[in-house]
């Protein structure tokens, strides 16, 4: 009998390859660089630092009133809001997604990584969270 339930349970974990989702105890790194030209450029970094796949984030844009966001790159927005966007795939451990910022207006951009969907490297990430 406990042949046949261990047997079971190996065929259960072997066969059954669910991702396992942990929350990120060190969210994406995510800093801003001004470039040198007459607008207003700014470059987003994100970079992975974990040793685990960031399956999707959630990251806040906040300019002061006197700016406005013209354009974003490499980023999707959050339906139904002006200020928050999420990965457009995911990033592996050790690497980093590069996106462009454009504000019109005097003030630098905040960004602020807020939520951050992570899963082991040796899984598959779970649907989009954002």
């Amino acid at each position: 009998m406990n042949k046949f339930v261990g047997m079971f349970l190996f065929l259960v974990l072997v066969v059954v390859d669910l991702p396992i989702v942990y929350s990120a105890t060190q969210p994406p790194k995510a800093t801003t660089t001004q470039k040198p030209t007459k607008c207003r450029h700014y470059e987003l970094e994100i970079n992975n630092l974990i040793f685990m796949w960031v399956c999707d984030a959630k990251i806040r844009v906040q300019l002061p009133s006197s700016a406005t966001l013209e354009n974003v790159t490499a980023l999707k927005p959050i339906n139904g809001t002006a200020d928050l966007f999420s990965l457009p795939r995911s990033i592996y451990p050790g690497k980093y997604l590069v996106s462009e910022l454009t504000v019109t207006g005097e003030g630098e951009p905040k960004v602020d990584v807020l939520d951050v969907s992570v899963a082991m490297s040796t899984k598959k990430c779970p649907a989009k969270a954002f």
